[in-house]
């Protein structure tokens, strides 16, 4: 997808207008990125300035909700969260103009500004503007020097000639806002943060460990494919915060069974996960049965991850999708899907057709809930509601958490705990160690069952020999074993049969 698509959707001028670039020698300072034409950063859809007047109202707001409270005791965020103006206007400021941000998949060559037709290389500089004659100060000649240039050696001019050439005015002048940007997998990343000094070509370990964390190389091993073949794109317009449509993906397949009838048919649900990181959520599921007709569009396992803050990453069967969740306003979003396919199945038009028809179902089951969802939020009979517990595995800034809380001399043996809990989980994704301690007690129980039941045959063979001795011969306790010692004991009960099946 073109980056400036979705960069577009962030801002709030109608017109994209190129913005003068700082002088030639404050800009030599610091290395290049990719750049944008918008006059400012702003959200989508009008918000207010947060004033000084609004900020107790927002820390209000803020510290309504404590994420120190455990689950099963804590309130959802308060409804204000995805209705209040002021609220939606801070996300912007803290959130999406801070750090990297997936802005889709793709490859340019340029940018083409869709409203008056000028061109830019991908290092912001301007190689053609359409319509300028008689204007004065600006040397197209400098923008045919320097297309033609890029023509020739397929790219843009090297900085040193890109200087000398809008010194004398035209393409650096009125080039782009220089943006980070960076790669991972097919995915475009870009990073608005004002602090950050712009470039490209970051570090190949740097992004992804700033934006995945230490979820990097589970992604990467585990479902990210760079090698599938894109499909299709489909953009859906939702009338709700962008937020609710988040909190939907990640309730862990709570909704699936009781929304999502024909999706659920295709999961095992009792094999649910979720495994949570700094600032990624990777949810996995076992795949159910094939269909009758052999169609099988999820495969073996499903796996659905999703990246702080608004993109979502799918791997099922041959199939992968994103979702780039943009929003459009307080209370309306718009999510971008693009579909990937394997390359072994792209002439299996059947199978493709009733695969995307399958998805846009469950697209348009969660649209509906989403949008019941913000007509709730905005009741006045609404305020917060409550967390329903699923199982999870804590991802390394938990576990961190956790035994930093303990004492030290016990910090070891919980991180053994902690990790062979991990290793049982991935056999048994549901139950993990509980499932292999019910075996266990399982276990336990049969054989204290077996072992009652040969004592009290012992018992019974005891007796049986008291009866039959002689009453001149009286049974030696020396001669008895030390568990035929406990049986006669008289004022010791040694067993008790009342929990055990009449035939004993």
């Amino acid at each position: 997808m073109a980056i400036g698509e979705i960069l577009a959707a962030l801002c709030s001028s109608k017109t994209l207008i190129p913005r003068s670039f700082p002088s030639s020698s404050s800009a030599s300072a610091r290395p290049r990125g990719v750049r944008l034409a918008c006059s400012s950063w702003f959200p989508p859809s009008p918000a207010p300035e947060i004033g000084i007047s609004n900020t107790q109202a927002l820390r209000r707001m803020v510290e309504a909700f404590d994420p120190k409270i455990p689950l099963a005791e804590a309130l959802t965020p308060p409804s204000s969260w995805y209705t209040d103006p002021s609220f939606f206007a801070l996300e912007f400021q803290r959130v999406f103009l801070r750090g990297w941000q997936a802005v889709g998949s793709g490859q340019k060559s340029c940018f083409v500004c869709p409203y008056h037709g000028w061109t830019y290389g991908l290092d912001g500089i301007l190689l053609k503007a359409t319509r300028i004659t008689g204007i004065k100060n600006f040397n197209k000649d400098v923008c045919r020097v320097i297309a033609l240039i890029s023509f020739i050696i397929g790219s843009s001019p090297d900085l040193k000639l890109t200087k000398m050439l809008g010194s004398v005015n035209g393409g650096q002048e009125f080039g782009l806002i220089p943006l980070s940007v960076a790669t991972w997998g097919p995915f475009v990343l870009l990073n608005l943060d004002k602090d950050t000094v712009p470039q490209q070509n970051f570090s190949n370990d740097l992004v992804p460990n700033e934006w995945l964390g230490s979820a990097s190389d589970i992604l990467s091993n585990d479902g990210i494919d760079s090698s599938l073949k894109h499909m299709c794109r489909r953009e859906y317009t939702i009338r709700c915060n962008w937020k609710v449509f988040c909190d939907n993906y990640l309730d862990g397949g709570y909704h699936v069974p009781y929304a999502h009838g024909g999706l659920a048919s295709g999961l095992k649900l009792d094999s649910y996960s979720t495994l949570i990181f700094e600032k990624v959520s990777i949810q996995r599921c076992e795949g159910a049965s094939v269909d009758e007709d052999g169609f099988d569009r999820l495969g073996s396992k499903a796996v659905y991850a999703f990246i702080y803050p608004n993109f979502m990453v799918n791997r099922y069967g041959p199939w992968m999708d994103t979702n780039l969740v943009v929003p459009l306003g307080l209370t309306k979003c718009q999510v971008i899907f693009d579909y990937f396919l394997d390359y072994s199945l792209l002439d299996d038009k059947v199978f493709i057709e009733r695969s995307l028809k399958e998805s846009e179902r469950v697209q348009m089951e969660d649209i509906a809930l989403c949008e019941g969802v913000q007509r709730g939020l905005e009741s006045p009979a609404y305020c917060s509601g409550r967390f329903a517990c699923v199982h999870k595995i804590f991802g390394a800034s938990n576990v961190a958490r956790m035994l930093q809380q303990l004492p030290v001399h016990q910090r070891a043996q919980a991180a053994d705990a902690i990790s062979m809990e991990a290793y049982w989980r991935v056999q048994d994704p549901v139950y993990g160690c509980v499932g292999i301690i019910n075996l266990l007690q399982h276990e336990i129980y049969m054989n204290q069952h077996e072992l009652a039941r040969t004592q009290a045959q012992i018992a019974m063979y005891t007796a049986q020999q008291q009866q039959e001795a002689p009453a001149s011969q009286p049974v030696e306790a020396s001669n008895i074993h030390p568990q035929q010692q406990d049986l006669l004991a008289p004022d010791r009960t040694f067993l008790d049969l009342s929990h055990f099946p009449d035939s004993f």
